[in-house]
């Protein structure tokens, strides 16, 4: 028994610490806020006895009551309720949570037999009496309720009610009026407080986060951006149009209530404006968009060409463009790089028109970077490279040595884009084990001199991308000696492989 009962006495002690302690959440996160109308912010409506704050409904009647802003000074609100009948008014205070005090910084009731309360429901203010002493002379008035008079959401009401058994109930507010309220929960989320910066083709709004509160827009420095952007490749079609857009706009006015005006184009040589209409016909254009957000009005501008796309050949793995796929609109700024692969050296680089034959100015903007403008025809690159130092690979007469990887790869390289006619003639030495994935040789470009292994291994290991995988993977006439090979051919939708030689022209000695 005496376990027994040491056992509810303890279970009684976790319930009340886990009450005490939900009390205590509770009461961290319920902080009530007040929010306060100025007098000079309240307004008369567009229709008869609404009155408006910054153009938002704040107090309308009913039925028979009446209320309005007298346009003379103090400029104080008068509310009324019907001849000897109680009177409801609505005040939309755009609010979600439980009212606890409505205070009018400075009123007046009228005399009389009546009162005036605030609420809804079951759920009431104090009242105050007309006859009450000293409430016919401006003053301040309270109404409160301890427990609060719930609001469901920003668009819910209180009503205002007012009587009088002689007369009409009457009240007048020339002060401000504040509400102080417990918010609900889904109102203890940040509201954004932002400013507005235009750079260019872009609008980014930053929030101040100067609430307290998690702003959504943390991860990316409180702010978010919207940008007019002209389309990729913007080449000519016969029934293709190129229209600007605005990228993130959904995200953009969701976060910040902007709105966005329509896209105009105007035609940059001819000064013609297109209004909506997208660009079609080949010239150069301007974009542009206004975003009203904030009250004020931005207006994006973005400029581009419709023009025709051609291609750049660059004949040589070793040369990349920043132009994607090796695509480029005529007119544009294209950039060409080496890169060394097998530490061979760019000795000289052309740029020619594929149709014109035409020579392409080519600038150097550093080391093995160069600068063209494209054409409106295809562009070849033509090169001469040297080979890599004697450390990796050497030429003496007609004997070459091979080194190291970088001198299998050079070898390679040679072979497959015909820089040594095959090494036709040629012995080719190895001297020393080397590992690798690169193949000698490929369809039209077959390795044809005699390679002497000198009982050195080949360590070759690859994933074959097309048929006939294998160290030599075209040959010609070749002669193959003293060479050993290791490794592994992962073959996958490939199946005609080779752990030496993939294909051959004509006969070959091995």
């Amino acid at each position: 028994m005496r376990s027994m009962k040491t056992r509810v006495k303890l279970s009684f002690h976790l319930i009340l610490t886990l009450t005490v302690m939900l009390t205590m959440a509770q009461t961290a996160w319920a902080t009530d806020e007040t929010k306060v109308f100025s007098n000079s912010n309240i307004a008369n409506g567009a229709t008869q006895n609404q009155l408006t704050y910054d153009g938002n409904l704040f107090i309308s009647a009913t039925g028979d009551e009446m209320a309005f802003k007298s346009n003379f000074n103090p400029y104080y609100i008068s509310l009324y309720g019907p001849y000897q009948q109680e009177g409801t008014l609505r005040l939309y205070p755009h609010i979600s949570g439980k009212v606890k005090s409505i205070v009018f910084s400075s009123a007046y009731m009228a005399t009389g037999q009546g009162y005036m309360k605030i609420g809804k429901g079951s759920t009431w203010t104090n009242s105050f009496s007309e006859n009450d002493e000293g409430n016919n002379a401006w003053k301040s008035f309270e109404f409160s309720n301890a427990d609060g008079i719930q609001l469901e959401n920003e668009d819910d009401y209180l009503e205002i009610k007012l009587y009088d058994a002689t007369y009409t109930g009457s009240f007048f507010s020339k002060g401000s009026i504040t509400i102080t309220y417990e918010p609900t929960a889904s109102t203890l989320t940040h509201t954004h407080n932002f400013s507005y910066s235009k750079n260019g083709s872009t609008l980014t709004a930053t929030c101040a986060h100067n609430d307290g509160k998690d702003c959504s827009l943390a991860s990316d420095n409180w702010q978010i951006s919207t940008t007019l952007t002209p389309p990729t490749f913007p080449a000519y079609g016969q029934y293709v149009y190129h229209p600007a857009t605005l990228s993130n706009i959904a995200g953009f006015t969701t976060e910040t209530g902007a709105t966005a005006g329509d896209i105009t184009y105007v035609n940059n040589t001819t000064s013609e404006s297109l209004g909506t209409s997208s660009p079609h016909d080949i010239g150069a254009y301007t974009a542009s968009v206004t975003i009203t957000a904030g009250g004020t009005g931005y207006t994006l501008t973005t400029s581009y060409s419709v023009g025709t796309f051609c291609g750049i050949n660059t004949n040589y793995p070793q040369f990349t463009t920043d132009k994607e796929g090796n695509y480029a609109l005529d007119g544009e700024t294209v950039t060409l790089t080496f890169t060394s692969l097998y530490g061979e050296t760019l000795t000289a680089v052309t740029a020619t028109g594929a149709t014109s034959g035409n020579d392409i100015t080519l600038t150097s903007t550093g080391a093995n970077t160069y600068t063209f403008t494209m054409p409106q025809e295809d562009v070849k690159i033509g090169a001469t490279i040297s080979a890599p130092d004697a450390s990796n690979f050497e030429q003496n007469g007609d004997t070459y040595t091979i080194k190291t990887a970088n001198g299998w790869g050079w070898f390679c390289f040679a072979t497959n884009y015909d820089l040594a006619y095959g090494f036709s003639g040629k012995i080719v030495k190895l001297a020393g084990n080397v590992s690798s994935s690169e193949m000698a040789g490929k369809s039209g470009h077959p390795f044809k001199g005699t390679f002497d292994g000198q009982n050195h291994t080949l360590t070759f290991n690859r994933t074959a991308a097309e048929e006939f995988c294998a160290p030599f993977h075209y040959i010609n006439g070749a002669t193959i000696s003293n060479l050993h090979v290791q490794g592994t051919i992962t073959g996958g939708n490939y199946e005609r492989l080779g752990g030496l030689v993939g294909h051959r022209y004509h006969r070959i000695l091995v």
